[in-house]
């Protein structure tokens, strides 16, 4: 598969460890849980872009973390994956 980016053919894939923190949290709770996942991250060693999926079980451990912050009464909405990807490109 040719780099989303760069269109380069010289990506290698890379087993991850990544903690992410719920986004309503601020600087003050970065020392609450977040989700623990595994990612293989492909990365393009030409122009450095990379890019993961997240497992279905670490998603829905994200999705019950959202929810339950909205229900605390957040205001602020997540970043969109997409709105993430518009800024890469």
């Amino acid at each position: 598969m040719a780099c989303v980016l760069c269109a380069s053919n010289n990506e290698v894939e890379f087993p991850a460890e990544m903690i992410l923190h719920f986004p309503f949290s601020g600087l003050h709770n970065l020392n609450k849980n977040g989700v623990l996942i595994y990612p293989k991250v492909l990365v393009c060693l030409d122009c450095g872009f990379s890019r993961f999926t997240t497992r279905e079980t670490e998603v829905a451990a994200l999705a019950k973390g959202v929810g339950r912050q909205m229900k605390l009464g957040s205001r602020r909405s997540p970043p969109t994956a997409e709105g993430e990807q518009l800024r890469s490109a």
